[in-house]
Order: C-alpha cells, then structure tokens, then sequence
C-alpha cells in the first residue's frame, strides 16, 4: 500500500475500522486523550510513589531548572522579557535570553501564584494534548486513514520503538542484577541511551512539558507544509527557531534544506521562493544570536562550554533503533512513484537532515550533545515513509486463511511495542527514574530561604537539592547549584566542596553576604560536624533557622 500521491488525498477512508477513525470527527481530541495516557506513567509513579517524601512535579533533574528561568521574568515586581542567567551567582548578570515556553509558564506563576511543579505539570498536558493531536493530524497528511489498520498504525506511531529492548537483552549474558533499584535480566536498556530518556522514538517526548511543545511546533510546521501553507509554516519555524537552539536548528536546516532541493533542483512549483529565503533568513539570524552575539558574554560561553559533550548516538543504538521502522521505509523509498510526492521528499529530508546532525560527531571536533537530535525526530520520518508498507502487509496477511500469518499481525506489532513497553514497566515502579522530592525538612529550609528579609543573599548549601532548587522555590540564586546549566566555572563548585569537606572559607566569599545551608545527611558534603564547619567562617554566624535535619545560618562581621 502505497501513500497517497498528493496531501488532499490524505483524508478519504476506506471501510472498516478506518472509516470509523475518522467518524469521531471532532471527537480527534479524545483519540489524543487516550493516545497520551502512557506518559501519564511516570508523573503517577512520583505522586503515588512518593512514600513519605513531597512530590514537587518534578520527574527527571533538569526540570526545575525551567522553572527557575520562568521564575525571572517577574522577579522583583513588573515585566521582563529577557531574563538571565538564573544559576549565576551575579545577580546583575545580563539578560540575554527569551523562550516564548518558560514566559509562559512565568506568566501562569505570577498569575495564579499556584506551586511551580503544579504549573509545570499542567503545562506538560496541555502542551503533550496539543502535540498528539498534531501528530494525528500529520500521520493523516503524510499516510491517511484509509486502512482498516489505521488505529494500529497511530498506536505504533505514538509508541512503537525499534529493537533497542531486544538488542540488549540478546547481545549480553542472562543475569539478573539491581540497576536503578530494579532487578534486571541483561542489560534490558544497554542499547537505549542514558536508559532511554533521550526518547529515541516519538512517544515518550509527551512525557517531558517541553518537549511536548516542540515537537507539536515541529511537527505542525510539517503538517501546513504538506498542506502548502507556506506562512503558517513560517511562524512557526520563528518560533521554534526562538525557543530552543537545537530543535529549531533541526527543524530550520530540515525545512531550508528540503526548499534548496524543491527549488533549485526540481525546479518545480512546490516551494515559493520567498518561503525559500524566509527560512535562510531565520536560519542565518539564529547563527548570528547562537554563533557570534551569545559567545561576546563570558558566562554564556562558560554554559556553551556545559554544552560541549560527547553525548553521541552509537551506531548500535542507532541501528537498533532505527533497523525496524528503517526496514519498511526503505521497501516504500524503492517504489517507482515514491518520491513523486512531495511529502514523502519532505519526510526522507527530514530524516537524512536529522540522522546527519544528530552524528556531527563525524564532521566536527568538539560534539555539541548530538543526542539533542535524536529526541523521535529520525524515527518520526521514517516511520511515516514505511508504514504504508507495514499497514499492506497486516491487511495481506488479514486477508490470508493461514492463522500463522495472521498471528505476524500481532507478533510483529509487539515487537514494535516492545521497547516503550518494557521502559514504562520500569518507569512505573520508579526505576530509571530521577524524582525530585522532598523531605519536609528541605521544605522547611527553601521556605525559610524565601523570606523577604534574606533577599539578595547567596544560597552556601551541603545539600545540592537546596542549592539547586533555591532557584526555584526562592527568590535567591545559589554560589554553586552543582547543575550542568550553569556556567562552567568549576572552582565555585571546588570552592563548596572544600569549605563543607576541609573548613577551608575561599577568599571569593570575603565582603558577601551568604546564608550557609548546613545538613547532617550522610550523603551529603556535611561530612564534619555541624560547630566544625560554622568555626570555618571568619567572624561568626548568625542562626536565621533551623530543623532537625538542617540549620540555615547567615554569614555576620566578615566585612
């Protein structure tokens, strides 16, 4: 079965289960509904997991880290577009940075004054509903409705993987062991990287708020273009490109890419040329902010530095992860009238675009986490370009009397579920997962930090869950949040260890006023005791508050 020849043909159904997909026509949002409920698993699992703790909404380490950048444009009263730096310790450092996501999540904090994981998680199911009604409408631009097996084909499409799962388990020894806090057999998600929450298919970016948004823009940009309207696609590639450096450079170089071809190759009338040099526009502008204006400020390129990681997609992950979806993409790329269409140009673009940047490992010396390019957008193509083949091949084997290959229906759609599976099985009951809770003592500390009367202090903590999250929770920047976003000054991280471990006070703090966090966890850095490390301080503290657990003291007479 082959794709339709041309976008308008995107919409007529067949009989069948087809045509009762697209009778529930204005009901597409309960289809995105019950689509999104798996990546309901693991914000479940925090708020039913917590045991004793206090779910904050957080589920994986870098997130509260947006709330912190939302939390700037508001900060001390009125309006602030650009915001800086939230993890400097200089108060005063420039605002350089707009994303149109974290103002709104701002705006939504200063609105409804509501806790900011609560807003965050809100966010994430407004931004994943609008996303996975997008990508419906995108699996019905480029494939249609027309087979019987179209819901199947949506099921895989949200959450089909590859051979990731598979591939781990059949290429390591059978043993169980503890990973994560679960009892494993073989290295299940060896092959998925950092235990596949760079989500290397589609559907488990709905679990993340952010990315959620993403990709609905991405893959809304490449609805309207299927449908040839051209400037509605080129507000969104604006905003894309303004909210995410590596998103919108996937998508920019994907859309200006596929308009060099349609243009000064094909030379036919699919791409204007206006739409053609409003994307090269935008693309040199974003080089411009990204490449040349940020890289002036020494504390963007102390975070550009935080950036610069060999975090590469392996070409056993690859492979595992693409063979499946990249099989039948390649048996419809061979058919004579494949590339007639210009949606099935527009997706092997994408797809060559995104597999080539997401390796720029090859081609350069110093790898920004191409990982980043990964994120479904090399899976999302192909597997539109083959599931055609895919959705004939379930019908031929329906069609059949022979119940082994109507079995292959099922068997053949597991293995595609297999993967997404077996990481929600894990996800559910809290392993591979970072949650970020609270104990009620570290509540009590980040609301004592919060007061008006300590505003405009730097946050010293043992604990790194308080230095971080005093971004968020309090109106004060931390002098190390142990982050990978912030700048990559390591001696302010040294500087902390070395105070907490040693009693060494570095002369950077001499003439500032800190709030010394001081804890008694064993993992912590407060290793010494609690009267040994205060005695490090020159010129005394000062108790501001303190619980069994923490002890915030302010820094007094080291003027």
């Amino acid at each position: 079965m082959s794709a339709p020849s041309s976008p308008s043909e995107a919409l007529p159904v067949g009989s069948g289960t087809g045509r009762w997909i697209l009778a529930v026509g204005s009901r597409r949002w309960l289809l995105a509904v019950l689509l999104v409920l798996p990546a309901t698993i693991p914000y479940l699992s925090h708020y039913l997991g917590a045991g004793g703790l206090q779910p904050t909404g957080f589920i994986q380490a870098d997130q509260p880290g947006y709330m912190a950048v939302a939390r700037e444009y508001f900060e001390g009263g009125g309006v602030r577009f650009l915001y800086g730096n939230p993890f400097s310790p200089d108060y005063s450092s420039p605002r350089l940075y707009f994303q149109p996501q974290t103002f709104l999540l701002g705006l939504g904090w200063e609105i409804s004054d509501a806790d900011p994981g609560l807003i965050f998680v809100l966010f994430g199911l407004l931004a994943a509903l609008v996303c996975a009604r997008t990508a419906i409408a995108l699996y019905e631009a480029t494939v249609g409705l027309r087979s019987p097996f179209s819901p199947l084909g949506l099921v895989i499409f949200f959450w089909g993987g590859g051979l990731l799962v598979l591939g781990g388990l059949l290429t390591t020894p059978a043993a169980v062991f503890r990973h994560g806090g679960a009892l494993m057999v073989g290295s299940t998600f060896r092959l998925d990287p950092f235990d596949g929450w760079w989500f290397l298919n589609f559907g488990r970016n709905l679990i993340f708020p952010l990315e959620s948004y993403y990709h609905a823009l991405f893959f809304g940009t490449m609805v309207v273009l299927v449908k040839r309207q051209f400037t509605r696609a080129a507000v969104l590639i604006v905003v894309l490109a303004v909210s995410h450096p590596y998103s919108g450079a996937e998508l920019l170089a994907v859309v200006t890419g596929w308009g060099f071809f349609e243009v000064f190759l094909r030379r036919r009338d699919v791409v204007p040329v206006w739409f053609f040099i409003a994307t090269l526009a935008t693309l040199a502008v974003s080089a411009w902010y990204y490449l040349l204006f940020l890289p002036q400020w020494p504390e963007h390129r102390g975070v550009v530095e935080r950036w610069t990681r060999g975090w590469n997609l392996e070409l056993s992950s690859a492979f595992a992860a693409y063979a499946l979806v990249g099989a039948f993409a390649l048996v419809a790329a061979f058919r004579r009238d494949f590339f007639r269409n210009p949606a099935n140009r527009l997706l092997a673009v994408w797809f060559g675009v995104a597999f080539l940047m997401a390796k720029h490992d090859w081609f350069t010396g110093t790898p920004l986490q191409p990982l980043h390019f990964t994120r479904g957008y090399i899976w999302t193509p192909l597997f539109l370009m083959g599931v055609p083949v895919l959705l004939g091949l379930f019908e031929s084997w329906r069609r059949t009397r022979k119940p082994l290959l109507q079995g292959g229906i099922v068997l053949l759609s597991l293995v595609f579920l297999a993967d997404n599976a077996a990481w929600f099985t894990a996800v559910g009951r809290s392993y591979l997962i970072e949650h970020v809770w609270l104990t009620q003592g570290q509540r009590q500390v980040l609301d004592c930090l919060s007061r008006p009367e300590n505003a405009g202090a730097l946050v010293v903590a043992s604990d790194n869950t308080i230095a971080y999250l005093s971004t968020v929770y309090t109106p004060l920047r931390p002098w190390s949040s142990f982050r990978l976003v912030e700048s990559s000054d390591e001696r302010r991280r040294e500087q902390v260890q070395r105070f907490f471990l040693h009693g060494e006070y570095p002369a950077a703090w001499r003439g500032k006023r800190l709030l010394l966090v001081v804890d008694s966890v064993p993992d912590s850095l407060a290793v010494r005791s609690r009267a040994s490390v205060l005695g490090a301080v020159p010129g005394g503290v000062r108790g501001v508050c303190s619980n069994p657990e923490y002890g915030v003291y302010e820094v007094e007479g080291d003027k």
